[in-house]
C-alpha cells in the first residue's frame, strides 16, 4: 500500500490543567468554553497560560495546498481508524492503517481481489466508505451507509469498482432491501452492476425482495433482467421484487 509523505508541524494546543486533555481548536457550548473530557471551565478566550506548543506529523492538501495537522482535530467522526480530511476543502488526505498513514487510493486496489465480496474487514469498511462517498458526490440521493447497511464490493481485476448495500427487512416489512448500488463512472457498461443485482437475488433464492427508490437505469437493468415489465410510462413487476420509497 502506498504511504503518504508525511512531515513535522508545530502546533499549538489547548492543555486542560484538570485533566491534561488537548485541542487544537476549541468552540463554546452553550456560550460556555468547558473541557469535553472534565468538564472543566476555560474561563474566556484566550486562555492565557493554558497553550502549549508541540511537533506533530503532518500532510500537505495536494488540493488548497494547506498544511494538515494529522491529529484528532481533522479526522472523521465516527470511525476507529483515524482518517483525516483538510478542514478547508474537505478532502480525504490520508488514513492510518497497520501503523502508517495511508494514500487513499490504496484502499481501492486489493491485489488478488475478483468477484462481489463482503466487506466485513476494517481494511473492506474503509474502501466501502470511499466508494460510498463518491457515490454520494453524484447521486444526491444516496446517504452514508458504512457502519449502518450490509455492504459489497465488486472488485475487478483487483480494483474496486463498486458496491451495493442491503438489508435483510425494510422498517416493518419482513423482505431482503437492495437500498443501494453503485459503478464508478469509469467501470460502466460493462456488466457490473447487472452481476451485483444478480448477486442480491441469489442471496436470497427464491424470496421476494425488495428495491428502495431504484431510478431510471436501474429499472431499466431489472427490466433487462426480466423482473419489471413496462406498461404505457409505468415499470410493473413480474412477480418478484417490490419498490418501496427510502424510509
Amino acid at each position: 500500500m502506498r504511504s503518504v509523505r508525511t512531515f513535522t508541524m508545530e502546533v499549538h494546543f489547548l492543555k486542560c490543567p484538570k485533566c491534561n486533555a488537548k485541542y487544537e481548536s476549541i468552540g463554546p457550548t452553550k456560550g460556555v468554553w468547558r473541557c469535553y473530557k472534565c468538564g472543566y471551565d476555560f474561563g474566556e478566550p484566550p486562555f492565557p497560560g493554558m497553550w502549549v506548543l508541540e511537533k506533530v506529523r503532518g500532510v500537505r492538501c495536494d488540493s488548497c495546498r494547506t498544511k494538515v495537522s494529522l491529529t484528532p482535530m481533522n479526522f472523521l467522526i465516527g470511525f476507529k481508524t483515524p482518517i483525516a480530511a483538510c478542514p478547508h476543502c474537505q478532502k480525504i488526505l490520508a488514513v492510518f492503517y497497520r501503523g502508517k498513514w495511508r494514500h487513499p487510493e490504496s484502499f481501492m486496489e486489493y491485489r488478488g481481489r475478483e468477484g462481489i465480496i463482503p466487506a466485513k474487514t476494517a481494511r473492506d469498511r474503509i474502501t466501502a466508505f470511499f466508494l460510498n462517498e463518491e457515490a454520494m458526490r453524484e447521486v444526491m440521493s444516496f446517504r452514508m451507509a458504512v457502519g449502518y447497511l450490509n455492504i459489497k464490493i465488486m472488485w475487478h481485476g483487483g480494483r474496486a469498482v463498486g458496491y451495493y448495500t442491503y438489508s435483510h427487512r425494510f422498517g416493518k416489512i419482513e423482505k431482503p432491501c437492495m437500498q443501494q448500488i453503485y459503478v464508478r463512472p469509469e467501470y460502466r457498461r460493462r456488466g457490473f452492476a447487472t452481476a451485483m443485482v444478480r448477486d442480491f437475488l441469489e442471496s436470497f433464492e427464491g424470496r421476494e425482495v425488495l428495491i428502495e427508490s431504484p431510478n431510471e437505469k436501474v429499472l431499466r437493468l431489472l427490466e433487462k433482467l426480466g423482473l419489471v415489465r413496462t406498461e404505457g410510462d409505468e415499470y410493473v413487476s413480474t412477480g418478484r421484487i417490490y419498490f418501496v420509497r427510502g424510509l
